[in-house]
């Protein structure tokens, strides 16, 4: 079993200090697989960055459609490998639908898939947005309206991910 107590992550900004995660407990079971779902900019990798330093087998942004193939392949090469895999809305609607039936099926066969649904405000993710500079994986530009474009595409990732949300432990990293 790895615990994890009190993980938090700030980045300094030129403006003050962004937190990326605020005290964090997770307990993660031997034999387990955590699935990370959330937010662009809820601090998903950085999740799989502390999950790596606990040891897991990390992959960021797996297609939702390759996890059993990758699931096969690390049961043949890594068998007692703790993994982490992260999924974020670039994926398809149709492949991220296809999620909730791929754990059923991971269930079936003994394998206990643990989600995390990293979330935060639409402020928090805005405001991290504009201290990093980086652009929303969704956003596409229609305005010269900036701000109206991230808020555009941070509710359509919101509708993205709610039924995956409905089924997994939320964690408010605001």
């Amino acid at each position: 079993m790895i615990e994890i107590k009190h993980l938090s992550k700030t980045f300094q900004m030129k403006d003050g200090a962004v937190n990326a995660l605020k005290n964090i407990d997770l307990t993660i079971p031997d034999g387990s697989i955590y699935g990370i779902i959330g937010m662009s900019g809820a601090g998903k990798s950085v999740a799989l960055h502390a999950l790596e330093d606990a040891g897991y087998y990390c992959v960021d942004n797996l297609p939702p459609t390759l996890l059993p193939s990758f699931l096969q392949i690390m049961a043949k090469s890594l068998p007692s490998q703790h993994i982490a895999v992260s999924i974020d809305a670039r994926s398809r609607s149709d492949a991220l639908s296809i999620i909730p039936e791929q754990i059923d099926m991971l269930r079936t066969h003994g394998i206990e898939v643990i989600r995390l649904f990293l979330d935060a405000s639409d402020e928090a993710i805005m405001r991290r947005y504009s201290e990093t500079r980086r652009k929303h994986p969704l956003t596409r530009i229609t305005s010269n309206d900036q701000d109206k474009d991230l808020l555009a595409a941070i509710t359509q990732e919101r509708a993205l991910l709610a039924p995956l949300r409905e089924h997994a432990h939320v964690i408010d990293t605001t």
